[in-house]
């Protein structure tokens, strides 16, 4: 290999260490960042594992990982073409898409709280509070006001019990 071909190659890796969570292998928040700035979108589903300290205090966090690499996983298999997944810290993840409708990112959210969590050997269930924001076309809010309003919603959906979502629109 020549040198040009070795700085390459420690170039890709070392940006995909700058962009990507090292334990769930989803987007960062570098990742978010950049998407935030280069792509188009006009939706947000906040996540927030609950109860996830649980798994940590009851389980272990060797078991606590696995579940966040699986819901890592769950959520790079459930996004669409126009989705991004980003886990932004703990237990919380962040998907951005573009939607064509408010009902459309709605069906999303209750398309994905539907899903099963269930970690088979340490008979783990978990449920998803989900906050979804819609934005429409004419997007001029910073990053930081959409995951907050994003995060407030998530924060009320944590109310219902079990698997839920609220939404709301800007």
């Amino acid at each position: 290999m020549s040198k040009i071909t070795i700085e390459k190659t420690e170039y890709d890796r070392l940006i995909k260490l700058a962009y990507t969570d090292n334990l769930t292998g989803v987007g960062n928040r570098n990742a978010l960042q950049e998407v935030y700035e280069t792509k188009t979108f006009n939706g947000v589903l906040y996540i927030d594992l609950d109860k996830f300290s649980s798994v940590n205090n009851t389980f272990g966090h060797a078991v606590g990982d696995e579940v966040l690499v699986l819901v890592g996983e769950l959520l790079s298999q459930f996004k669409s073409t126009d989705e991004y997944v980003f886990r932004i810290g703990g237990d919380e993840f962040i998907i951005l898409g573009s939607y064509s409708t408010k009902a459309v990112l709605q069906s999303r959210a209750q398309e994905l709280v539907s899903k099963s969590l269930t970690i088979q050997h340490s008979k783990v269930d978990l449920t998803l509070s989900i906050g979804a924001l819609f934005m429409g076309s004419s997007n001029k809010l910073s990053l930081k006001d959409i995951t907050t309003h994003a995060d407030s919603l998530m924060y009320s959906s944590k109310k219902i019990e079990g698997s839920a979502y609220s939404f709301n629109s800007l």
